[in-house]
């Protein structure tokens, strides 16, 4: 007789503080809030590649706060 266990999925929430360039608040950098931006270099972007930036924008001031580059 086969006993099957259910693994329980455990979840660690691992948050970072970040402190805005702009009016300096600090605020915490979620996985929910990133976003990609890509640097368009027109016709030798393609054949080049491009940078991605991983953004997060500040909840006090609005501004973009660049947090990481990706090559590629």
């Amino acid at each position: 007789m086969c006993k099957f266990f259910k693994k329980n999925k455990i979840e660690i929430n691992v948050e970072k503080k970040y402190t805005c360039k702009v009016c300096g608040n600090d605020f915490d950098l979620l996985a929910d809030n990133k976003y990609v931006v890509q640097e368009v270099k027109g016709i030798s972007g393609i054949t080049n590649g491009c940078k991605k930036f991983e953004c997060f924008d500040c909840p006090k001031c609005g501004c973009q706060n660049v947090v990481n580059i990706r090559e590629g």
